[in-house]
């Protein structure tokens, strides 16, 4: 903590000319040693994992108006040890186990299913209350308290779906910040292992209502303690509409793992999983639009999603977009009953759609057969939105390699990407070659 030494000390000079007399009157906005304290703090390996604004600045202003560090005439080293120890330590003492609480509206599950730090609740409200007893590790009578609460003040629709609990470690107030990101990309991991891994299996059950006369727009931080029950609403869009019976099975479960921890929980540390984040978010925007309730809107939205999601992991800005992808993808993900050639003539036909839609604003819609089965438009459009969704569900592999390849220095990430998937795009090419020399002649 040497480094740290300099700004702690000219920290307890200021707050001994000011004479404060109450924790509140020094703050990180107005005071700038106290700013330039915490900003160091914030970045220091022994503080980052536990640092959080408000309280650390609490923990200094409370700290400084003890008689025995307020009424001393100097302060020297020894003094500034003493104050990180003390800060270090009751930030630590503030770090517990909270639960990101969550419904997966109008999903299907059985049973729940607990994993690691994650649990999928099912069940009526007397099996969820049950779950949500040994999570807070209340009474039975406290659970149902804070449940019956989120209906009558939040949303009445809180417990009328499938939840997701994720364990977070952390000071409070940070897990507040985090969970409406957790919850979302959680959704979206969902979605992208449904379309990718387990589609067209686990359909939803033909019995299956959805509610949607009751609201369900609200999340909650969980945890043993009232104080640390908070209920926020999303502010997004927070449909499921899957089974989730899939879950069941444990390599999925360890995909959904994997995901999250390459995505979420370890933060976005360089810009190839940045570009992958993106692509997810944009994935989960081709769902929404997809389903939207719209007469006059066909696939052409969604498709454009798909594809921005696709060019947002893939591309670079000069990149030639429709090759790109026509060349890449079949390389890089692979489906069933669905060869490399053929995936390549697939996405180039895609793309056409989509260049039509945007630039000539022609829309496409889902057609389907006598039975009512998908036709042709509606299998290709599938077929693409499980290719992004695989290449999502890639994303561990190639981010965990792309480090090992630039561990000295995380900032050439991009450049050891793009040369990879340069080897891949010369192998693409000879997949098909006329389709590549018909993409490369000039129009008359």
């Amino acid at each position: 903590m040497i480094t740290l030494r300099p700004f702690a000390i000219a920290f307890l000079y200021y707050c001994k000319r000011k004479n404060l007399t109450d924790p509140d009157e020094i703050n990180f906005v107005d005071d700038k040693p106290l700013a330039n304290l915490m900003e160091k703090l914030s970045i220091h390996p022994s503080f980052s994992q536990s640092f959080e604004p408000e309280l650390t600045e609490h923990l200094l202003g409370s700290y400084v108006l003890h008689p025995t560090i307020k009424n001393k005439a100097n302060y020297g080293v020894i003094d500034a040890d003493t104050l990180l120890s003390t800060l270090q330590t009751n930030l630590q003492a503030n770090i517990t186990d909270q639960w990101v609480l969550f419904p997966l509206n109008n999903a299907h599950l059985t049973s729940t299913i607990r994993f690691k730090d994650f649990v999928f609740i099912a069940g009526n409200f007397e099996e969820k209350a049950d779950v949500l007893r040994l999570l807070g590790k209340t009474s039975s009578r406290k659970a149902v308290e804070r449940m019956r609460y989120t209906i009558q003040s939040r949303s009445s629709g809180f417990f009328n779906h499938p939840l997701l609990a994720v364990r977070v470690r952390g000071q409070h107030r940070s897990v507040e910040q985090f969970a409406r990101r957790i919850s979302f990309y959680a959704n979206c991991i969902l979605q992208a292992i449904y379309w990718a891994k387990i589609y067209p299996n686990y359909k939803m059950p033909i019995d299956f209502q959805m509610d949607y006369e009751n609201e369900s727009n609200h999340m909650m931080i969980y945890a043993k303690e009232d104080w640390q029950i908070s209920r926020m609403p999303f502010r997004y869009n927070a449909d499921c509409n899957i089974n989730l019976n899939w879950l069941s099975d444990k390599k999925n479960l360890l995909l959904f793992e994997s995901l999250y921890n390459t995505l979420i929980r370890n933060g976005i540390t360089e810009a190839l999983s940045l570009r992958f984040h993106k692509g997810l978010k944009f994935f989960k925007k081709a769902i929404e639009s997809e389903e939207r309730d719209d007469i006059f809107e066909g696939i052409g939205l969604p498709l454009l999603h798909l594809t921005i999601a696709a060019e947002t992991i893939l591309l670079e800005t000069q990149d030639h977009k429709r090759a790109g992808l026509s060349f890449l993808i079949p390389r890089l993900v692979k489906l069933p009953n669905v060869t490399q050639a053929d995936c390549s003539l697939l996405v180039d036909n895609v793309y056409t759609w989509r260049s039509e839609y945007v630039h000539g604003g022609s829309d496409f819609y889902h057609d389907f057969n006598d039975d009512f089965s998908p036709g042709i438009t509606t299998n290709r459009f599938i077929i693409f939105k499980r290719l992004v969704a695989g290449l999502i569900c890639n994303s561990p592999y190639y981010v965990k390699m792309m480090q090992k390849r630039s561990s000295t220095d995380l900032r050439d990430i991009l450049r050891f990407w793009f040369g990879y998937l340069e080897n891949h795009w010369q192998q693409g090419k000879k997949l098909n070659p006329e389709l590549y020399r018909r993409m490369t002649t000039p129009r008359d």
